[in-house]
């Protein structure tokens, strides 16, 4: 054979070699495609998400069918679908030109070996333009700056287990509605041209606001949203995975949610209190409806509820706010009329994003967004006003507030007015007891020793949790104990968002699986 000539072999076997660099061409140009598909679709549906999010998700912990087929088949659609046959098209084109390269298959080896390369280089860039652009829709960055953070919210946590009880039977009830995404913006004609919660607004002029109600790391979605201004915690699930649990109670694990931590709901027990949570979503999405039963919730009534009972007036997400509030006022007077206290607390579905406006709702020349957030306030602030003049708020305290703020996606309709506004979740209460509000910002994990002083149960000090009271009681309260844990408000903002999103492992793991969690470091 003359030098510098290559036999079949060597042709076979370079063909092999570049089949082998296509196919991982392809299979990186489809993952890096469905992470720039997924950075999209993130960007126009929620703006952004945190990590702790995104992982939820992957890990099947929240279902995106939560929300309605909608959201899921757009998922489907643009996040895996098309990346998919966007490959499969440009490797056929391809495979239909390499058919033709074969009609003189030792023509040109160099350029057939340049061609080879072209697909998987290709393929990487994909990817790392991808996997980087995803992990910064994520947060991942300051995610990972958290997570080699050397801190943990349990440096900070005041244990509810040694609350005292009140010398008497509590005289105070409560109500409690979480609005879904309610902004204290919404009633800013600066920036959203007008009062869309008008009627709201009136409602509650006379009861007690702060500055702003900060939406703090691990609290920014309905259910952890729920949890930390319960529980005074931001939500985390990495316990589960983190080592610190015993991997063979996993399936027990997964059944109870944050079993060893102390929330309102269980305290509310301790007191004698029936508590009674109606929403219009499956409170089995994100686990909403475990947390309430296992934390003191004696009945938790939801879409499957609903529908049960007859109800027709549905959207996407639930049962429509307007028949919420229909429910709620019977649930009240049955509540009213049993010889104990009561915790009534509502979530509201119409005003997630995109704007759910149902048949009772009177869109006229508004987007659904507007709409949807206008009708919800004139529901609530109808259902405020019955009550008021009913005598309840004569021994009722009522706490109202969003769930979180908006996820103001590329696409939501709120998003110029939202984008540089300034941010906080609507939060408006009151109380018949002699109580003083504390001026300044407060955040979602101030709710549940406010809460409890707006009942006039006793709070050490003042804090539970991660959380401070917002109110002075006019009484005073028992001083904190001589060993309690520094306050995580005393600490710079930076340092604080460090601490709220570091893993505290261990910590967390004493929350999820107290009896299995191994022995060793607090933190």
């Amino acid at each position: 054979m003359v030098s510098g000539t290559r036999g079949p072999s060597a042709d076979r076997r370079e063909r092999r070699s570049g089949g082998a660099l296509r196919v991982l061409g392809a299979v990186a140009a489809v993952a890096g495609l469905v992470m720039l598909a997924s950075s999209a679709w993130i960007t126009a549906v929620f703006g952004s998400i945190t990590t702790q999010q995104f992982l939820d998700v992957v890990e099947g912990r929240t279902q995106l069918d939560g929300g309605g087929p909608g959201l899921l088949v757009s998922f489907l659609l643009v996040c895996l679908l098309a990346p998919v046959l966007a490959v499969a098209g440009a490797v056929g084109a391809a495979v239909a030109l390499r058919g033709r390269e074969r009609v003189e298959p030792h023509a040109e080896p160099p350029r057939r070996r340049r061609g080879a390369l072209l697909a998987p280089t290709a393929g990487v860039l994909v990817l790392v333009l991808g996997a980087g652009l995803l992990l910064d829709r994520v947060q991942f960055w300051p995610y990972l700056e958290a997570a080699r953070f050397d801190g943990s919210v349990a440096e900070y946590y005041v244990a509810g287990q040694t609350l005292p009880a009140p010398e008497q039977r509590p005289a105070t009830n409560l109500i409690m509605i979480y609005l879904e995404s309610f902004e204290q913006a919404y009633e800013s004609p600066e920036i959203m041209g007008e009062d869309l919660l008008g009627p709201l607004t009136d409602a509650t002029e006379e009861w007690m606001r702060w500055d702003a109600l900060q939406q703090q790391p691990g609290t920014g979605w309905t259910i952890a949203g729920i949890v930390a201004s319960q529980c005074g915690i931001p939500l985390k699930n990495e316990a589960l995975d983190s080592g610190s649990v015993d991997k063979n109670a996993l399936g027990e694990a997964e059944e109870r949610f944050l079993p060893g931590a102390v929330c309102l709901g269980a305290v509310l027990e301790h007191h004698g209190y029936r508590s009674v949570f109606l929403g219009g979503a499956d409170s089995r999405f994100a686990g909403k409806g475990k947390f309430l039963e296992q934390h003191g919730y004696d009945a938790v009534l939801d879409r499957r509820e609903w529908q049960r009972r007859g109800e027709s007036d549905f959207n996407p997400w639930g049962l429509s706010d307007h028949r919420l509030l229909q429910n709620a006022r019977l649930e009240l007077a049955a509540l009213r009329g049993q010889d104990q206290p009561y915790n009534l607390t509502l979530l509201t579905v119409d005003s997630h994003d995109p704007g759910l406006v149902g048949p009772a709702c009177e869109q006229g020349d508004d987007g659904p967004a507007r709409a949807a957030v206008r009708c919800t306030a004139d529901e609530v602030a109808g259902f405020l006003t019955d009550i008021e003049r009913e005598g309840v708020l004569d021994d009722t305290a009522v706490v109202v507030m969003g769930d979180h703020l908006a996820m103001v996606g590329a696409t939501s309709e709120l998003a110029d007015e939202l984008r540089d506004a300034p941010r906080g979740v609507f939060h408006r209460v009151t109380t018949p007891l002699d109580v003083e509000p504390v001026p300044g910002p407060i955040d979602h994990f101030s709710i549940l020793p406010t809460t409890l002083e707006l009942l006039g149960l006793p709070v050490p000090g003042g804090r539970l949790g991660l959380g401070r009271s917002a109110v002075t009681p006019a009484e005073g309260r028992p001083p904190a104990p001589v060993d309690s844990p520094p306050s995580l408000y005393a600490l710079p903002p930076e340092q604080r968002r460090l601490v709220l999103e570091a893993p505290s492992s261990a910590f967390y793991a004493r929350l999820w699986n107290p009896e299995s969690a191994v022995a060793g470091s607090g933190r």
